[in-house]
């Protein structure tokens, strides 16, 4: 009863209490829980491409979840939609392929957030790696037979390919064999009334994503066997030894590789075939390819070569065997120019006007029959063939001119009976076929029959000249060379007896005159058609009577001028003198060029120009410094034998380096020309030059010049680059312009 009544006064209080003034408060539990947050896809270690929703679960067990939120590897949070249940789209496009973190945050109404396991994903949008092995775009096929086309294709980042598909045409897709290696079998069509049928060959990867990739190429079915249409040199042929194989295909285009392995240039009495290049060329004409071999060098002169295919293993690029075959022979013409290998006079020879003696030209090889002689007065202009006959007619390789010619007067002696009259003579050379002092002897059988009459060089009667016969008393008599005098002619005979002591003196009259210079020009071809190209030109002298010149020569101009500055490192150095000099009488010790190095060697040549005479000097070595030119006191002489200059000669100039280097102004034929066809022309006529910026060099190399087919690049031989002459005149130490021939 105790109990009960302490309960009530307990509850009383609790009842009274706030009633009687006591403070009132209020009671708040706070919230600490993190809501919880995973992504259910894509699941860790997946492949993705292209745009994919990522998508989870959250939870809060308090005051709910407030938002979702979305991590791509470091970048910001991005909201997702949905709380408990949340999606987020993302563009994989928005990063690179390859391994990225995904992570979700959860944030609930208190504002605790939680954040999910990250998971790693694979972003692969690049499609497969197509490529095709077998063949390569407008390629070609044997038709009526089964064609593999293969290849390889892989996904990049590790991805896997799943398929390979291949369409024929607009035909339907068809799955190869194999996907990183895979194959197709086509069993192409026979057409025989159709070279070519093009077909459109597509062929399609695809990966586990879904990735596309279709290469599409053209295959041409080839239904015919390649033949040879054209090739030259031909069955036969004479051509020059820098010539190039030429080789026409039609029906093809050709397995260039099996054309070059099966292909052979042998020289006759060889076995080891001519090494060379290939080259080739599309679209030569329609249908048809070129293939060019060029040689390395030069074929040899005057041989035979085979040309030989094997066409066994020879085939177009669809597989289909050559047609036909190649094997003939053609010839190299003789390609090396004739050389004059002695001449007297020679050049700088002083001669004698009245006694000057005779002209011999020694050749390399054998020349053709319209060789000769020329010689020009380089003070009037005037000029004359000189007469000439070859000492050695059947090989040709030494011809005699005469400098004095006969003028067709002559004198009989010693024929008292009165016999012979009108002489008439031809190619008439004085101390050649004549005695030296241009006289012939006659000895004439009047009692033979038929009557002979014989001329001899020399009293003694022992060189005979020439020889003739008549079948008559009296008539005219013509007369043959004999011992290749090459003398010839004819005279009437009124026949009386034997005579044989007849002397008959000619008349001559030379060409030079005192005091002057002259130009030998020899021209002519070997027998293979080549004109000699060097050393073919020259100039002699002839004295001048003391009585008619006494003055002494001088110096009367240089180049460079004394005293000029700026002057370039490899120049010619010109003096200019007078009168013409004697160059007989030049020495090197006499004229002496110094620098700041010390002595210069130089090469020289004397011009003798409308009755003054220019020395060109051409250092042998670049010049530096001060260059001083010394000719020395009296140290040169004129044609009459005057000595000059009458003091020392000196001139100076400075030297400035040369930093600039050489260019091309000009070059002819000019860049596009179009007005040379060369496709089978080997005896091209062309001719050309090249301008440059400043003097170069007269020993050019080999190769500074290279001429090529502009399409197939295949190189054109035989032309080179030579000093430009300046009238008759080589252009000592080289030239500014330079000719192509």
């Amino acid at each position: 009863m105790r109990k009960w009544h302490l309960w009530v006064c307990f509850l009383v209080i609790l009842t009274v209490l706030p009633l009687v003034g006591c403070e009132q408060r209020k009671l708040v539990v706070e919230d600490k829980e993190v809501p919880s947050v995973l992504i259910s896809t894509p699941a860790n270690g997946a492949r993705v491409s292209g745009t994919v929703t990522i998508a989870g679960l959250s939870s809060d067990l308090r005051s709910g979840v407030a938002q979702v939120e979305v991590k791509i590897d470091t970048g910001n949070w991005q909201l997702a939609s949905g709380t408990t249940s949340w999606l987020f789209t993302w563009n994989t496009a928005s990063v690179s392929d390859g391994a990225h973190t995904i992570q979700a945050r959860a944030t609930d109404l208190s504002g605790n957030t939680g954040t999910s396991t990250t998971i790693t994903v694979t972003v692969d949008n690049t499609a497969p790696i197509l490529t095709v092995t077998s063949h390569e775009n407008v390629d070609y096929v044997k038709g009526g037979t089964i064609v593999t086309i293969s290849g390889t294709a892989t996904d990049p980042n590790g991805g896997i390919v799943s398929s390979v598909e291949v369409r024929i045409d607009n035909g339907s897709w068809e799955l190869a064999s194999g996907t990183t290696n895979w194959s197709f079998n086509w069993s192409t069509d026979y057409d025989d009334d159709n070279y070519y049928d093009a077909h459109t060959v597509a062929i399609r990867a695809s990966d586990s994503l879904g990735l596309t990739t279709t290469t599409i190429i053209t295959l041409y079915v080839d239904n015919n066997h390649p033949w040879i249409d054209k090739c030259w040199p031909s069955q036969g042929y004479n051509v020059p030894t820098g010539a190039n194989i030429l080789i026409v295909f039609r029906g093809g285009p050709m397995d260039r590789a099996s054309v070059e392995n099966n292909f052979r240039l042998i020289r006759m009495g060889t076995t080891t075939p001519v090494s060379g290049k290939f080259y080739w060329r599309t679209g030569f004409w329609q249908e048809e390819e070129l293939c060019i071999f060029a040689p390395d060098g030069y074929l040899v002169d005057n041989q035979t070569y085979k040309v030989f295919l094997n066409n066994v293993n020879v085939t177009d690029r669809a597989g289909n065997l050559f047609s036909g075959s190649l094997n003939y022979t053609f010839q190299t013409r003789d390609c090396t120019p004739p050389t004059i290998v002695s001449r007297d006079p020679d050049k700088n020879a002083v001669l004698d006007a009245f006694n000057p003696g005779l002209a011999t030209i020694k050749f390399s090889e054998h020349m053709g029959c319209g060789a000769g002689v020329n010689i020009t007065d380089n003070t009037t202009g005037n000029s004359w063939g000189l007469p000439a006959v070859w000492l050695d007619p059947n090989t040709r390789r030494t011809l005699v001119a005469g400098l004095i010619y006969y003028n067709g007067g002559w004198s009989e002696a010693n024929d008292d009976k009165n016999q012979f009259s009108n002489w008439g003579f031809n190619n008439v050379i004085k101390g050649y076929n004549t005695d030296p002092d241009g006289k012939l002897y006659v000895t004439y059988y009047a009692s033979s029959w038929p009557r002979y009459l014989y001329l001899y060089k020399d009293s003694a009667r022992t060189q005979l000249v020439a020889y003739g016969g008549y079948w008559g008393d009296s008539g005219w008599y013509s007369f043959w060379e004999q011992n290749n005098s090459g003398l010839s002619g004819a005279c009437y005979v009124n026949r009386v007896a034997d005579d044989n002591d007849i002397e008959l003196t000619l008349n001559f009259s030379s060409y030079l005159q005192e005091g002057r210079n002259y130009t030998i020009r020899v021209f002519g071809n070997d027998s293979g058609g080549l004109p000699i190209e060097e050393d073919k030109e020259w100039i002699i002298y002839t004295k001048q009577n003391p009585a008619n010149d006494t003055n002494p020569p001088a110096v009367v101009d240089i180049l460079p001028a004394n005293s000029a500055t700026g002057i370039m490192p490899r120049r010619l150095i010109h003096l200019v003198f007078s009168e013409v000099i004697n160059p007989e009488s030049f020495s090197t010790s006499d004229l002496t060029i110094t620098d700041g190095s010390g002595g210069v060697s130089y090469q020289w040549e004397m011009y003798p120009d409308e009755g003054f005479t220019r020395l060109a000097l051409y250092p042998n070595r670049n010049l530096s410094g001060t260059v001083t030119v010394n000719l020395k006191k009296d140290s040169i002489e004129d044609l009459a034998g005057n000595k000059g200059p009458t003091s020392a000669f000196t001139s100076t100039f400075t030297v400035s380096a040369d930093t600039t280097a050489p260019s091309v102004v000009w070059v002819l034929p000019a860049d596009g020309s179009k007005d040379i066809d060369m496709r089978w022309n080997v005896n091209w006529p062309f001719s050309g030059g090249v301008g440059f910026s400043e003097r170069m060099s007269d020993s050019l190399p080999s190769d500074a010049l290279t001429v090529v087919e502009a399409v197939s690049g295949a190189p054109v031989k035989g032309l080179r680059l030579r000093p430009m002459k300046v009238k008759e005149e080589g252009m000592l130490g080289g030239s500014s312009v330079m000719t192509i021939e």
